[in-house]
C-alpha cells in the first residue's frame, strides 16, 4: 500500500522548485522528469484529487474524468511519502518536531489506558502535522497497547481515537477504555533477543536477526496466556485502524506536454523548466497578456483569453 504525508503548501512548492532545478541541472533526463511529475499528485480533506505541473507551477483539479486547470488549493494535502526532494528530517529535526508534538516524556501521567490515549493522540497530531509518515505513524502505534488479566491486548484507533480488544482472532471495537484494576500492572520486554541473545537495547524487534520479541508477562491463568499467544502469533505488530484512508491516485495525466520544460512557439525549441524567453530565438514563451506558459494545441490563453501566435514550426 502506498505510503502517505500530510504536506503544507509550501512543502509542495519547495518540491516543485528542487524538480525544476533537478531537470535544468541536467540531473533528470527527460525519460525520468517526466516520472517524477506523478509524485506531485496529493488528496485533500475531501478526497478531491489535486496535481501540480511542477514545471509551470499551474494547479489541476480532477473531477473524477477529467483534469481541469484551477487556482491553488488552501489547506495541507496528502501525497507520496517520498515527494520529490522532500527530504527526511535529520535524527536532531526529528527530536526537535517530536518533542514539540509530544512535550517531555513526565507530561504524560495518569493511569495506563489515560497515558496511552495521549500517546496515540500524539501520533495522530505528528501525522496531521506532516512529522511523520502514514506507515511510521502505524509502526509506532502497533507497539503501544495494554493487557487485561484475562489476556487481552487493548489499543486506541489512530483516526476515530477510540479504544478496541483482540478477540477471537481479530481487532474489534470496545466501545470503552479498559478497567484499570483489571489491566495488568507489569508487562516488560526482555533484556536480550529470545533466538540469538543479542542485547536488545529496549528495542522490540532484534537489530541482529529481526526477530520480533514477546513481552515478558506473568498471567495468573493457561486461558489467560494462551489468549495473549495467539495476538503474539497473528496479531502482534497489527492495528485496527490507518492512520489514514488507502487511496488510489487518478491514473490519467493532463494533457501537457511531455518534456522538461516549454517549448518554444516560434522555433520549437524546448527550453529549461522555469524558461521565460526561448533559448534559442529569444521570443516569449508564455502568454505576451499574462505569460502563462500554454499547451502546443491552445488557440487562446487559458488564463486570460488572449489569442495566442500561430506555431511557427511543424510538429
Amino acid at each position: 500500500m502506498q505510503d502517505l504525508r500530510r504536506y503544507t503548501l509550501q512543502a509542495i512548492t519547495q518540491a516543485a522548485g528542487s524538480y525544476q532545478s533537478a531537470t535544468s541541472g541536467g540531473e533528470l533526463n527527460e525519460f525520468e522528469a517526466v516520472l517524477e511529475l506523478r509524485h506531485f499528485t496529493f488528496r485533500d480533506e475531501e478526497g478531491k484529487a489535486w496535481l501540480l505541473d511542477p514545471r509551470s507551477m499551474q494547479w489541476y483539479l480532477f473531477d473524477g474524468d477529467l483534469w481541469s486547470r484551477t487556482e491553488a488549493p488552501t489547506g495541507s494535502l496528502e501525497g507520496e511519502a517520498d515527494l520529490f526532494l522532500v527530504l527526511s528530517p535529520s535524527p536532531d529535526e526529528l527530536d526537535q518536531r517530536m518533542t514539540a508534538i509530544f512535550g517531555e516524556q513526565d507530561e504524560f501521567y495518569g493511569d495506563a489506558p489515560t497515558i496511552l490515549g495521549a500517546l496515540i493522540s500524539s501520533l495522530q497530531k505528528a501525522y496531521e502535522q506532516g512529522a511523520l509518515s502514514a506507515s511510521e505513524v502505524e509502526e509506532m502505534a502497533a507497539e503501544q497497547f495494554v493487557v487485561d488479566q484475562a489476556g487481552k491486548p487493548w489499543v486506541v484507533g489512530l483516526r476515530s481515537l477510540t479504544w478496541h480488544s483482540f478477540d477471537n482472532g481479530a481487532w474489534q471495537s470496545a466501545g470503552s477504555a479498559p478497567k484499570v484494576e483489571q489491566l495488568l500492572r507489569l508487562m516488560h520486554w526482555p533484556d536480550k533477543c529470545e533466538n540469538c541473545e543479542h542485547d536488545l537495547g529496549g528495542q522490540t524487534v532484534c537489530p541482529e536477526c529481526d526477530q520480533e520479541q514477546s513481552p515478558d508477562v506473568d498471567f495468573e491463568t493457561d486461558e489467560a496466556r494462551a489468549a495473549f499467544q495467539t495476538f503474539i502469533m497473528i496479531g502482534m505488530g497489527t492495528i485496527p485502524e490507518t492512520a489514514t484512508e488507502a487511496w488510489n491516485p487518478p491514473l490519467s495525466y493532463p494533457d501537457l506536454q511531455l518534456h522538461t520544460g516549454p517549448r518554444c512557439r516560434a522555433c520549437g525549441a524546448v527550453n529549461p523548466v522555469a524558461s521565460v524567453y526561448c533559448n534559442q530565438c529569444a521570443a516569449a514563451l508564455g502568454c505576451t497578456q499574462c505569460g502563462v506558459i500554454n499547451r502546443m494545441d491552445d488557440n487562446f490563453c487559458t488564463q486570460c483569453g488572449s489569442e495566442l501566435p500561430a506555431l511557427q514550426f511543424e510538429r
